[in-house]
């Protein structure tokens, strides 16, 4: 996924002001999720930081003394948990100028859902699906605002089967569910983006590259090598978070961002480097998978957005 987007070099110098906006970032208080709420604070952003440990929360207010920050709890995986966060986030927020989809996982075995849901599947994707869907009037309540998806290289492994996301009928494994999960984030922002049209709001994706964060941190030996770079390369090649957050932050706030633009590291295989725009993958553009995934997606959360455009 090398880019055809010739650009100059962004660096979080070329964040503007965000006095006065208001930043939903999933998973904002650990990894990539912290580099990005500590960098949105320091621009003047107030941070609403949804996750399962709220108390990490503090670690935005320790690097940013200004900083405004709240914290919710959420579990993206468990549906009414993501419906008591959206209630929260919108009693507190006429409006929403900006909602990162950050947070991730990826289960070590085949888990189920108190709604019978994959678990990585429901924390990846139908999590954030649901949440933007109920956060929707306060997102088109602002005059500009951005929904940014996070994704990940490993989405060109994925295969994407809207009649059986959960694995019931193929044989599970946790890389696979993981490529799948990151496959979809990708097609639900180039979906969103449809949905979008005649709004103010863009949707756009962006993924870090090779990062050295503690995802994963769980995983037993034989887990960390399927999906994790080994060491050595780590070591050679990973970016720091603040690194790997950056086309997060650049799909985030760079005023030229569309509604539909994909983000990534400029470097060899999209492992680190620049931020630029890049192409989306084939396997997430195709209009026919996107519409199903995206009709499943409604079915399985009960959430209904409106009508997309079909240009």
């Amino acid at each position: 996924m090398r880019s055809t987007f010739a650009t100059s070099e962004w660096t979080i110098a070329d964040i503007p002001d965000l006095t006065g906006r208001v930043a939903v970032i999933t998973g904002g208080a650990a990894g990539l999720g912290l580099a990005i709420s500590i960098a949105l604070a320091g621009a003047g952003a107030e941070i609403v930081v949804v996750c399962r440990n709220t108390a990490r929360a503090e670690q935005i207010r320790a690097a940013v003394r200004s900083a405004s920050v709240t914290a919710l709890p959420v579990d993206l995986a468990d549906q009414s948990s993501v419906r008591a966060c959206a209630a929260a986030v919108s009693a507190r927020h006429p409006r929403i100028d900006l909602l990162i989809n950050n947070a991730g996982t990826a289960a070590r075995r085949r888990v189920l859902t108190g709604e019978g849901f994959e678990s990585t599947l429901a924390t990846n994707h139908l999590g954030h699906f649901a949440l933007t869907g109920l956060l929707w009037p306060r997102l088109v309540a602002a005059p500009a605002a951005r929904v940014v998806t996070v994704t990940s290289t490993i989405l060109k492994r994925g295969v994407l089967v809207p009649g059986d996301l959960h694995f019931t009928h193929r044989r599970y494994h946790r890389s696979a569910a993981y490529a799948q999960s990151k496959l979809a984030n990708l097609m639900f922002a180039l979906t969103l983006a449809r949905h979008l049209t005649g709004t103010p709001v863009r949707s756009v994706a962006a993924h870090p590259g090779l990062a050295a964060t503690d995802f994963g941190r769980n995983w037993d030996p034989v887990t960390r090598a399927a999906m994790s770079a080994p060491a050595p390369l780590l070591t050679r090649f990973a970016q720091s978070p603040d690194g790997g957050a950056l086309p997060i932050l650049r799909a985030a706030t760079d005023p030229a961002a569309a509604n539909a633009d994909f983000y990534g590291p400029a470097g060899r295989n999209g492992l680190r480097g620049s931020p630029i725009r890049i192409p989306a993958h084939a396997r997430a553009t195709d209009r026919h998978c996107q519409d199903r995934l995206w009709s499943e997606s409604e079915r399985l959360t009960g959430i209904a957005y409106p009508p997309a455009s079909h240009r």
